[in-house]
């Protein structure tokens, strides 16, 4: 404990990313500590990380203050796992994702059942920058809640979950006891005047008889009656018409949320279908994000500087092209100093004509993609090339 202690005093200095409390043998924080904590909590203003608070002894008595101390801090985690924290906390909890700074919520292994978990659900669909809720064990009322927040997350990554198939795990406290039903010492008064002797005997064999004949015609009843799976002994129970339509709407959230990496649901033979479903559909996905990354990689993304480098590298072959298409018109002439040589007027216009409109479509291209606005319609890209030309011709370099 004087580990922890020591830990608490440091926190309102504290920078780190993480702050581990999580509780040892022997070392935990009780509700006292819990509000020591939150204490030393309210002195951080400028905590911004996630606060690991797992295996400790901490109960629902002292969440309120925990929450209060960090609902001002811009919180990204909150680690309440392996607590006895009941689900009086769930109502903190929603305040405390209302907030919309958390981006973890793992309250694994607690007490907190489908009326917490309820209020938790609420919260979070508040909560568009929460990525990871990691909860406890619940039922069906529970399950519904999660789907109906999972499927308002945007940015939602990992889920945990572990489903009883039971309408609420929640229990009132019974009124009566298994004795209050225990008749097996009970004795009747024998009547003070007894009737005339039946025969016993008689009376015993015909209800033998007829029990016999019923347990007939129920063996005949059930002859036959199996599924194929049952013939080597491998059915898997399916659990209630509940739990199955609950299920299949956990298979189908699912697969409709495409920001989910992980979705882990636990819980008896019932649900094992179930995962092997959500696991194979987030398998696909991934290998056909896998795909898409690869396939980006190898082709390479177009971008408007690659697109102008292949404009440039096709016009700088055309003019290549061109020009060694004008020398084969050049002709020596037949004079005697052998000093002068002509050339036709067409070639000598693919020579110095078609490379002057080649750099100035160039230099056009290049201040469309710097975002010009003079030269984004064609009247202004034959403007600046008429520009160009002129400028050209100024400095000899034309016709």
């Amino acid at each position: 404990m004087l580990l922890l202690r020591k830990r608490l005093h440091e926190l309102p200095s504290c920078c780190e990313p993480v702050v581990s409390l999580a509780g040892g043998d022997g070392d935990q924080i009780d509700d006292a500590a819990a509000v020591e904590l939150a204490h030393q909590l309210k002195q951080n203003t400028g905590f911004s990380g996630v606060i690991d608070l797992s295996g400790n002894a901490i109960t629902e008595a002292s969440v309120p203050a925990l929450v209060g101390s960090m609902t001002h801090l811009p919180l990204t985690g909150l680690v309440l796992r392996d607590n006895p924290v009941r689900n009086r906390a769930g109502t903190e909890l929603r305040r405390l994702l209302e907030c919309g700074t958390l981006r973890t919520l793992d309250i694994r292994g607690t007490k907190m059942t489908d009326d917490g978990v309820a209020q938790v659900c609420l919260g979070a669909r508040k909560n568009p920058h929460l990525r990871h809720l990691l909860l406890a064990e619940v039922g069906h009322d529970g399950l519904r809640c999660l789907l109906d927040a999972v499927s308002r997350l945007p940015v939602l990554e990992t889920v945990h979950v572990t489903i009883r198939d039971v309408p609420n795990l929640h229990r009132d406290r019974p009124t009566t006891t298994d004795g209050d039903f225990d008749v097996s010492e009970y004795t009747a008064k024998k009547p003070e005047k007894e009737d005339e002797e039946e025969d016993d005997e008689e009376l015993a064999a015909q209800k033998a008889q007829a029990a016999a004949e019923a347990a007939a015609r129920r063996a005949r009843m059930v002859e036959g009656d199996f599924d194929s799976d049952e013939e080597d002994g491998t059915a898997e129970p399916k659990g209630t018409p509940a739990l199955q339509s609950l299920l299949a709407e956990v298979v189908h959230t699912v697969e409709c949320t495409v920001t989910l990496k992980n979705f882990e649901i636990l819980g008896a033979q019932e649900v094992k279908a179930a995962e092997e479903d959500v696991t194979r559909i987030l398998n696909e996905r991934a290998g056909r994000e896998q795909q898409e990354k690869s396939a980006a990689e190898q082709t390479g993304v177009s971008t408007c500087g690659a697109s102008l480098d292949a404009q440039v590298e096709e016009l700088a072959k055309a003019t290549e092209a061109r020009r060694a298409q004008s020398t084969s018109f050049l002709k020596d002439a037949d004079l005697e100093d052998k000093s002068t040589r002509f050339i036709g007027v067409r070639p000598y216009f693919n020579r110095r004509l078609v490379g002057l409109l080649d750099d100035a479509l160039y230099q056009c291209q290049a201040h469309k993609m710097k975002g010009n606005a003079a030269v984004q319609t064609w009247q202004g890209e034959m403007a600046f090339v008429a520009m160009h030309l002129r400028r050209a011709i100024e400095a000899g370099r034309a016709v």
